[in-house]
């Protein structure tokens, strides 16, 4: 889950940029967006729909102003952790299933992160959705050359 302030480092207003374009912070070049997920906002809540009480462990980020934080692992640079992969190895977890939004950013860099923790990385790509979707094929090569297993959500098992 991510939850941003609204002077967050990814957000194109805060760099006078406009969703899309580039910047460089920290050696890194990423793309700014317009303000999603911001702290205390509906776009920062679950789904009504998610039944909570099933959770074991929510793992937050975005929530460093000046810190990016797409993977749900670490952020760029792994400067910080979210604590992921320690708590999945503590609970003698070895597969990750990865959804969710954008393919190009957060997505995929918990997809590479995942691997690289040395999980056996699922993408289930009906549920995933591209910021640009010319882009999605080539993600999707990428991801699946890298390591990730491409599925879809009626491939999970139950």
């Amino acid at each position: 889950m991510s939850t941003c302030l609204q002077d967050h480092i990814s957000f194109a207003a805060v760099h006078g940029k406009q969703p899309g374009q580039q910047i460089t912070v920290n050696g890194t070049t990423y793309s700014v967006f317009a303000q999603h997920c911001l702290q205390h906002s509906e776009g920062a809540c679950f789904p009504k729909e998610f039944e909570l009480y099933a959770f074991d462990k929510i793992v937050q980020k975005g929530i460093d102003q000046d810190d990016e934080c797409f993977s749900a692992f670490a952020s760029f640079g792994k400067r910080r952790t979210t604590g992921l992969a320690n708590y999945l190895k503590e609970q003698n977890i070895q597969q990750v299933f990865v959804a969710g939004m954008t393919l190009e950013q957060c997505v995929k860099q918990t997809v590479q992160d995942a691997i690289q923790e040395g999980f056996e990385t699922y993408l289930v790509s009906d549920a995933c959705a591209p910021v640009d979707a010319d882009a999605e094929a080539g993600i999707l090569k990428d991801l699946h050359g890298a390591g990730a297993r491409l599925i879809v959500s009626a491939d999970i098992p139950c």
